[in-house]
């Protein structure tokens, strides 16, 4: 099983900037969507717009296991 400490640590360490940080400043807007910026980046959704699956990439998906 994979070590869930330094996710715990990441999530912890953006709450904790979060609450020094305005509300307003916690999100972005990308195609009039809110995303929080802690998680997400304006740039990953930018190349998702170029992104061009092949034949012969396999999709993983997962659901987390509580």
């Amino acid at each position: 099983m994979a070590d869930k400490s330094k996710f715990i640590e990441y999530i912890d360490d953006a709450l904790e900037k979060s609450k020094e940080t305005a509300l307003s400043r916690l999100f972005f807007t990308y195609q009039g969507i809110p995303y929080p910026v802690t998680m997400c980046t304006s740039e990953t959704f930018q190349a998702m717009d170029t992104f061009e699956a092949r034949s012969d990439d396999i999709v993983l998906a997962s659901y987390p296991k509580c």
